[in-house]
């Protein structure tokens, strides 16, 4: 990650209860269309009960769509499903929540938008040359 990208989506660590230690960045570029698809689908469930992203609790957003849960949670830390089998609770729930506030808030909108209006510039300035 270049020194730009860092600063703009900088990464947490969790130390889990095992001692291991995860890092969590922003969802990679190469696996946004996997993230978008489970997102999409996690957000049709919860909508399809009813239920509001913004106020859903964790209880009931388990209950809803845990395996889409998972899903984007091993998307965004490039672990396989039996990995989440053997992790704490308390582990899981903090590593969700750094997920959510990496991905879904609106600085990473902004910046995310800011990062795209880049990259198009710079592309464009290359097919000139």
């Amino acid at each position: 990650m270049t020194k730009e990208m860092k600063i703009l989506f900088p990464a947490e660590t969790v130390k889990l209860s095992t001692g291991e230690v995860v890092s969590i960045s922003p969802v990679p570029f190469g696996k946004l269309k996997y993230f978008s698809d489970a997102a999409a689908k996690l957000i049709n469930a919860i909508q399809s009960k009813g239920l509001d992203l913004e106020t859903v609790d964790y209880q009931t957003l388990f209950d809803v769509a845990f395996d889409e849960i998972i899903t984007i949670m091993g998307l965004v830390l490039n672990k396989d499903r039996a990995w989440f089998d053997k992790i704490m609770i308390e582990d899981g729930i903090e590593i969700i929540s750094v997920i959510i506030k990496q991905n879904f808030n609106d600085s990473v909108k902004k910046n995310m938008a800011k990062l795209i209006m880049e990259i198009t510039s710079l592309l464009r300035t290359q097919s000139k040359s």
